[in-house]
């Protein structure tokens, strides 16, 4: 089994700066991507989707953590959740439909959208695509095995029946009002 570890070094060199723009919402989610499947990618092709979705589940939130800070929160929402705490939450659900129907009208050329909620916070919702991988454990044919430990951790599981390039869920960049 390997184990990857993020030096303390590493973490405090991924925690996010004040993120202001959209440009910078986008490097942020960009960043939580890139060390979620710096973890989740090399253990599903060195142990397999089952270590893989073991890996996501205990390491998935803990890396959206390590991104956000006073002055920004990143998470993921999705209209097919795996985790409920991953729901689109009601406030957001209307940006989010747009944005869904917007990356779906354009063919995933559409992938981010920025607004104020009611109570004038900043907001930036990304679409998060779904590759080929994956489909290992969001696809329509999940692995038998896999399919029992999805539920087993996930007993409300939604996050199945995807095909390649729909839009699985989004990234939630949102700026606390005293940036």
């Amino acid at each position: 089994m390997k184990i990857y570890v993020l030096s303390l070094a590493a973490v405090m060199t991924l925690a996010p700066a004040v993120a202001t723009t959209m440009e910078e919402g986008t490097k942020l989610a960009q960043a939580m991507k890139n060390e979620l499947g710096g973890v989740l990618w090399p253990t599903f092709y060195n142990e397999g989707p089952m270590a893989a979705l073991h890996t996501c589940h205990e390491q998935a939130q803990e890396i959206a953590d390590n991104h956000s800070n006073k002055n920004v929160t990143v998470s993921r929402i999705s209209h097919r959740s795996r985790n409920l705490d991953n729901a689109v939450p009601d406030y957001l659900a209307e940006q989010y439909q747009q944005l869904f129907d917007a990356y779906n009208d354009s063919n995933g050329n559409l992938t981010n959208t920025e607004f104020k909620t009611n109570n004038d916070e900043q907001v930036e919702l990304i679409a998060i695509s779904t590759s080929t991988q994956c489909l290992a454990c969001h696809g329509e044919s999940i692995d038998d095995a896999l399919a029992k430990e999805i539920l087993r951790l996930y007993p409300n599981d939604q996050a199945i029946n995807f095909v390649e390039e729909d839009m699985r869920g989004a990234f939630v960049i949102h700026w606390s009002q005293s940036r």
